[in-house]
């Protein structure tokens, strides 16, 4: 498995979760909860200072549960999704 983006947190041996590197608004979720995902893959996309920022998936898994909605105002570090690597 390669090592996980520095917008993770690894919640337990087979849960990450993503995180809003910077403040901004939830311009739109790309993916849905019980989706598979590649590393990497755009999971959504956050708007601040009028640009929009493509937010990674850190690893390959399922999407199990997002944790903000399009239009949610987001602080630096709030967790954005969830993915178990389990699958």
């Amino acid at each position: 498995m390669a090592e996980p983006a520095k917008e993770t947190v690894i919640i337990s041996a087979t849960e990450m979760v993503a995180v809003a590197q910077m403040p901004g608004s939830v311009w739109k979720i790309v993916v849905s909860a019980g989706e598979d995902v590649s590393q990497d893959q755009t999971v959504l996309i956050l708007e601040s200072m009028k640009m929009e920022f493509h937010v990674p998936s850190p690893c390959t898994g399922k999407v199990s549960r997002i944790l903000c909605a399009q239009g949610d105002q987001i602080r630096q570090g709030q967790q954005l999704l969830l993915i178990d690597t389990a699958n």
